[in-house]
């Protein structure tokens, strides 16, 4: 799925004219700021927003809590945050956070890289998606337009209720070359459960 947040690159690439590309790009910037769902968020409060290095001690708790909400999900610990994103060799991961201001409790975070002037969500995870989704994705869209990013990227598979939410923010679905193998015997009681989409979720994070 991918976000557009200013126009110019795009337009660049099909558009050789000198000139042309940026001219356009203000008034569609403003159309695309206008169409824009985090545009009318309202903040929630008692809640922070800020960006962390390190994933501690109150991502288990946040785990321990969120886990049950999810069908078929990957384990998201400190212990394995921090291998997967952090120790990272390759990528300079940063971790966007929702902290309820009272008991300074993580409610949600969003992992991220900054590749040139995109942005590629690696993982996401929140407390309750029907409950926290909208500030998370919000605040996090609004800090990186702020941060002059030209688009945001993220890879999933599962729910399509998860994906009708970020439709609604303007991501678009786009085909990716990317397969999930899964084997299940027939005969198994989990055989429909498993092979229904809808029960998985799968991000960056899961990536061997």
């Amino acid at each position: 799925m991918v976000k557009i947040l200013r126009s110019q690159d795009y337009l660049e690439k099909h558009i050789t004219l000198p000139f042309v590309p940026k001219l356009l790009s203000k008034p569609i910037d403003l159309i695309l700021k206008v169409l824009s769902k985090e545009s009318y968020y309202k903040k929630r409060r008692g809640f922070r927003f800020e960006v962390l290095s390190v994933f501690d001690k109150r991502f288990d708790e946040l785990w321990q809590k969120a886990s049950s909400h999810y069908s078929i999900i990957g384990e998201r610990t400190s212990e394995f945050l921090n291998w997967r994103f952090t120790q990272c060799p390759y990528k300079r991961y940063s971790i966007f956070v929702m902290i309820k201001n009272e008991r300074n409790e993580i409610f949600g975070y969003i992992v991220y890289y900054v590749d040139q002037h995109s942005v590629r969500i690696a993982d996401l995870l929140v407390l309750d998606m029907n409950s926290y989704i909208d500030a998370l994705v919000s605040e996090f869209l609004l800090f990186q337009t702020k941060e002059k990013r030209h688009s945001v990227s993220f890879i999933y598979f599962g729910n399509e209720h998860f994906v009708n939410k970020l439709k609604k923010y303007r991501f678009s679905v786009r085909e990716a070359n990317r397969n999930i193998v899964a084997y299940v015997n027939s005969s198994s009681p989990f055989y429909p459960y498993i092979l229904d989409k809808n029960n998985w979720y799968l991000t960056e994070a899961d990536n061997d």
